[in-house]
This record gives C-alpha cells, structure tokens and sequence, in this order.
C-alpha cells in the first residue's frame, strides 16, 4: 500500500498540506475526490449561533467572548477565555446543564470532566490534564492527585495524574 508521511508545516498551513497528500493519495489509490476542507469547521468553530454572521477571525472571537460574558457573568473571565478558546460554539453542549458542579481544582469544575469524558473521549485524568485542556502544566502534583482522584470516582479510570507525562 501507499505509505506517505508528512514532516513541517505550520497551524497557517497543515489544511494546504493535508490536502495536498490527499490528493496525493487519492491518485495512488485511483479514488479521485475534490478536496473539501476549504470551507470546513472545526469541531466548536461554528460561532454563529452565539454571534450571527461571521465577519472576522479576530473581531468573532472578541464578539464570541462578549456575548458569553452576558450570558454567563457568573463565570470568571479567565475561565471564559480559556472555554471559548478551547471549545467555541461547543460551549453550549458543556453548559447544557446550568451547573458547573464542584470545583475540583482552581478553574476546573465538574461539568468540563463529565464534558470531556462524554464528547471528547477523556478515559483518564492524564487525557484533560495533558491532552485535552494543558492545565496539568499550571497545577502543582497535589493538584493533579486531586483531579486524578475525582477522575478515578467518578469514571474509573487510573489515577495516573500526579505524574508528569512520559517523554518518549
């Protein structure tokens, strides 16, 4: 079978890149297709049930994050930045309930894990710490153990999180 692999590029040009080994592949495999990612979000990049009308990239995120403040003033700001940053119009779906639940360790509340468990596929605490949102770069071992515990309570997965990630 074809193998190609792909090295470099940059976030402004991996959609280019992996149309362009499609294509690659697609001829090799004689499957032709048009490449369809130009116009394709990304999971959460479609604000416009939050902001109407897209107009720019920039200037979206910036209505995106106003229209969540008056929607949701009881959420800090920062923790308002980092959920529209990290989940875009998918926020919805992680407030769906109306309660945030306990707050595990600072800025993490029990609605995201019972989120990221269910719609992103999080089977352990190293998954949101590491994978997932990046805070196990922001909270000390104590922290991790925490979240590793309520993890292992509530989903039954190893508490693997005290520890940092292995480099390999």
């Amino acid at each position: 079978a074809p193998l190609l692999s792909v090295w470099g590029g940059k976030i402004t040009t991996f959609r280019k890149l992996a149309e362009e080994a499609g294509d690659g592949l697609v001829q090799r495999l004689a499957e032709p297709r048009p490449a369809w990612t130009a116009d394709a979000l990304l999971p959460g990049g479609d604000l416009r049930p939050w902001i109407g009308a897209p107009t720019r990239p920039d200037l979206d995120i910036q209505r995106f994050l106003s229209v969540l403040g008056q929607r949701h003033p009881e959420l800090p700001a920062a923790m308002r930045q980092r959920w529209a940053r990290s989940y875009g119009g998918l926020l919805t779906q992680l407030l769906q309930g109306g309660d945030l639940g306990a707050e595990v360790v600072p800025g993490l509340y029990e609605a995201e894990l019972h989120y990221l468990h269910r719609h992103e596929w999080a089977r352990e605490a190293d998954d949101v710490l590491w994978r997932r949102t990046k805070l196990g770069l922001h909270l000390s071992p104590a922290q991790r153990s925490r979240v590793a515990q309520w993890w292992t309570e509530h989903h039954g997965a190893p508490a693997t999180a005290a520890q940092e990630p292995a480099c390999s």
